[in-house]
């Protein structure tokens, strides 16, 4: 699977059926890219979106020809098991996106959260399913970070720069087969994700 961000693609190489792509951001930013993989790809792959009630995100994202999964506001075990259950009978092949998956930190115990993700990466892997997932930075120390970042093939990282007055979106490529690289600039117009960097970046 390609992204469909020609020069992001042509640096991460294709996303492969079983890989784990984590997005880290801020808040929602960066959710124009996930909108535009997502319409690139739900014509070709069955696509279920996972997101916490309320999630800005979903203004953005694309509903039709996907499935959506909402977590309550308090996510009790028996709802975390209905979603496992719902990525266990996704057909091979699909592409299973899992927005702001810090949330759960916030209402359930690290060990839970830890254990229900050691079940959709390893459902994934088995019936090779494409995991796309988004954390937010501000809700997740390094430590479970990490957690995260050991179960992904690819990373991306978006964030902002300040400059005086100037506010800058940037992104970089912190993991993937084909290596890393440093912060270039992206921009959103129109709907469309544009990618501007030096070499050396992007």
């Amino acid at each position: 699977m390609l992204l469909g961000v020609p020069k992001l693609d042509r640096v991460m190489g294709e996303v492969r059926e079983g890989d784990v792509f984590l997005i880290e951001t801020v808040g929602s930013l960066g959710v124009e890219l996930l909108s535009e993989v997502i319409l690139n790809n739900r014509e070709k792959r069955n696509v279920s979106i996972i997101l916490p009630k309320g999630a800005s995100e979903k203004r953005v994202l694309p509903a039709e020809g996907t499935e959506v999964m909402v977590l309550g506001e308090d996510v009790h075990a028996e709802r975390l098991y209905e979603i496992l259950h719902h990525i266990r009978e996704l057909p091979e092949g699909s592409v299973l996106v899992a927005i702001r998956l810090d949330v759960l930190f916030l209402l359930r115990p690290r060990e839970a959260v830890f254990m229900f993700m050691e079940d959709p990466v390893s459902t994934v892997q088995k019936k090779k399913i494409i995991l796309i997932m988004t954390v937010d930075k501000r809700n997740v120390d390094e430590r479970d970070m990490a957690v995260f970042e050991n179960l992904a093939t690819h990373i991306l990282d978006i964030t902002e720069i300040v400059k005086g007055f100037k506010v800058t979106l940037v992104m970089r490529v912190k993991k993937s087969p084909k290596g890393s690289t440093g912060f270039c600039e992206f921009e959103i117009e129109g709907g469309r994700v544009s990618i501007n960097g030096p070499p050396n970046a992007l």
